[in-house]
């Protein structure tokens, strides 16, 4: 009878792991040192009285930013060749294969969208609904700049496997 082509299912990519973590590593660098003179312009230089919730998620931001700086520079500096199976029916595989610019922007606005609903959820449980349209510029600033972050690394994860030997 009648059969569809569809894409094969699944494809082996090899890639080394030097190749994978040196921007992650150089974009959690960049992120530390953003993150860290904005709380030191904030609280030592304006001399605004930290709330203990805000020094916990600068604490919190740091900590995650550090590993992450150590774990990829671990990758970079000990380099292995790693095998990926990459499922090709997925979305934003196939839009990668189509169109780059596009699955860029798509990964941008995904992740800052995710990151916007996280946001206004937690401060609307915190804050209500006056605290949250107080908070919508750094919400929306904070928001792009994470979300910048992750989809910079998820579409180098694209860039450095597709880029690497098919198995």
């Amino acid at each position: 009878m009648f059969r569809m082509k569809f894409f094969d299912s699944r494809k082996g990519y090899y890639c080394s792991t030097r190749v994978s973590s040196f921007i992650p590593m150089l974009l959690s660098i960049v992120m530390t040192l953003v993150i860290s003179v904005n709380g030191f312009v904030k609280f030592f230089i304006q001399s605004v009285k930290p709330v203990e919730d805000e020094i916990f998620v600068y604490g919190l931001l740091l900590s995650l930013l550090v590993l992450s700086i150590l774990y990829y520079a671990y990758r970079y500096f000990k380099p292995v060749k790693e095998f990926k199976y990459i499922v090709l029916n997925n979305f934003t595989d196939r839009l990668y294969i189509k169109n780059r610019v596009a699955c860029a922007l798509y990964l941008f606005a995904f992740y800052t969208l995710i990151i916007v609903l996280i946001l206004c959820i937690s401060y609307y449980f915190k804050c209500g609904v006056t605290g949250l349209m107080d908070m919508k510029l750094r919400l929306v600033a904070i928001s792009i700049l994470f979300g910048a972050f992750l989809s910079f690394n998820e579409f180098n994860n694209y860039y450095s496997y597709y880029s690497g030997k098919l198995e």
